[in-house]
């Protein structure tokens, strides 16, 4: 009979004993248990791996998955445990903790030497039991029954004991045979290796009333899918859970009835002004495919370069971090320059052709008459026109090791890297864009991201200086941790 038929079968028990006293039964009540209980108990063992090397784990699973027993002796507490009474293996110490295994008393308890070689030296002995384990799960591996699962679903018993051997309540025994039950059993390297193509199937429905742990359940799950140790603790679990929200690894999506396919694929949105400035004026509107959350995610993990190690990882400690777009994106005559810019490992600017290399054009003002000696433009130049803003700070700001990010429009971004040398002036054949500055190129995706990876708002036209919060760095450019412009 399986579990949901178990509990319908129980509910009509109850409905029927009810009737038959007028009044509420507790199937817990001595009478009443007497009946029904099995008069075996459960009593709960622990292994801490820190301090015993079970080296022959791997092995003892391998044993249980095929369908065979291994005894091992250990250490009790209790000198009640008789044969043929349940047991199970809590993985305590180090994460991931939970019961991992679950067996039978094979021997009652007996003394013998003690397990530490110091107090065994002294003559000193312990109390053990023999343990024959049918069921071995790595942790790592398989399903099993977290500790803070434990904690959570079943109030009442003590999870963290400091002894070895000590006796699960009836109540809470039967709760932890449900959810070991309702684990995945281990399985074999020839079962795992032959569903490969669907391993990453991770389609999960957890449902109950309010106050039943779904959302800490769900949390850690999304942890554990991350490849993260799972803390046993909920403060200790959602500090990793919101971390690696932050970063861009975990999205939180809620499917109500204002969710449409726009929202969570993708859809074609109404855009106003220019693709490189809101500010720029336009007549009318036009038609943008913006990505939704589905979308954010597959493009994030298609331009994922893996975890980094921390040799690899980037500070941002000390570092600006400037927006440039290279050529116009709607312009095929200029998609050459981010092309060639790539290539060449340098980043590069419009504006007038005018050699900034003197030391004099360190102010603003000597920028701002050069501009206005050959200006060809109409209008007046003052000190706040970008011919002048774009070359004092692409010539004055920026220092060796700030970062560069290639806007491609103001809702999308293309490249980061790190600006690695002084200005240059190199000026082109067909005139325009030589300004220069070497470039280490960290990242490049030609199609570009959606700008809300990195920034909560759009780009705007103007290159320069933007406070930028990396959630998706480590995905991006395989260098880990928050680079915040300040």
């Amino acid at each position: 009979m399986d579990t949901a038929s178990l509990d319908a079968a129980i509910g009509e028990l109850r409905k029927k004993l009810d009737s038959e006293h007028g009044r509420a039964i507790n199937f817990y009540e001595p009478e009443i248990e007497s009946k029904w209980r099995d008069r075996g108990a459960t009593y709960l063992v622990s292994w801490n791996p820190s301090k015993w090397d079970w080296q022959s784990f791997a092995e003892d699973r391998a044993t249980t998955v095929a369908d065979e027993t291994v005894t091992h002796s250990w250490r009790t507490s209790s000198k009640k445990p008789k044969v043929d009474d349940r047991v199970y293996l809590l993985r305590t110490g180090q994460d991931p903790r939970g019961v991992i295994a679950r067996g039978r008393v094979a021997k009652a308890p007996y003394p013998d030497t003690h397990w530490e070689n110091a107090r065994a030296a002294a003559g000193e002995t312990a109390d053990f039991i023999d343990v024959e384990f049918d069921d071995i799960r790595d942790p790592a591996l398989d399903a099993f029954v977290p500790l803070g699962m434990l904690t959570s679903k079943i109030a009442g018993q003590d999870w963290s004991p400091q002894p070895s051997g000590i006796l699960i309540k009836p109540a809470s025994a039967l709760a932890l045979a449900r959810l070991w039950e309702a684990a995945e059993p281990a399985e074999t390297e020839m079962e795992t290796t032959g569903r490969v193509g669907t391993a990453m199937a991770r389609n999960l429905i957890l449902y109950g009333p309010p106050g039943t742990g779904k959302t800490f359940s769900t949390t850690a799950e999304a942890v554990r899918l991350c490849g993260e140790p799972v803390p046993a603790d909920r403060p200790a679990l959602m500090d990793v859970y919101q971390r690696l929200l932050a970063s861009g690894r975990i999205e939180f999506v809620t499917f109500h009835q204002s969710m449409a396919y726009e929202g969570f694929v993708e859809g074609r949105q109404p855009m106003t002004g220019s693709d490189d400035g809101e500010s720029a004026a336009s007549a009318g509107f036009r038609l943008e495919t913006v990505l939704g959350t589905f979308r954010r995610i597959a493009k994030r993990a298609e331009t994922s370069r893996g975890r980094a190690s921390t040799a690899d990882s980037v500070q941002i400690a000390g570092r600006q971090v400037f927006k440039m777009s290279i050529g116009e994106v709607n312009n095929p005559e200029e998609a050459h320059l981010f092309e060639d810019a790539i290539k060449g490992g340098y980043a590069v600017l419009g504006f007038a052709d005018i050699d900034w290399s003197d030391e004099k054009y360190a102010g603003r003002e000597a920028i701002l008459a050069a501009c206005k000696a050959n200006s060809t433009q109409s209008g007046e130049i003052d000190s706040r026109s970008g011919a002048v803003n774009m070359p004092f700070r692409f010539r004055n700001w920026i220092r060796k090791g700030d970062v560069v990010i290639v806007s491609k429009g103001n809702s999308l971004f293309r490249a980061i890297g790190l600006f690695t040398g002084e200005y240059e002036f190199a000026p082109r054949p067909e005139g325009d864009y030589a300004h220069r500055r070497a470039v280490q190129w960290l990242w490049v995706d030609c199609e570009g991201v959606p700008v809300d990876e990195i920034y909560s708002r759009r780009f705007m036209q103007q290159s320069g200086p933007v406070a930028v919060s990396f959630r998706s760095f480590e995905s991006n450019t395989r260098h880990q941790g928050d680079w915040i412009w300040q």
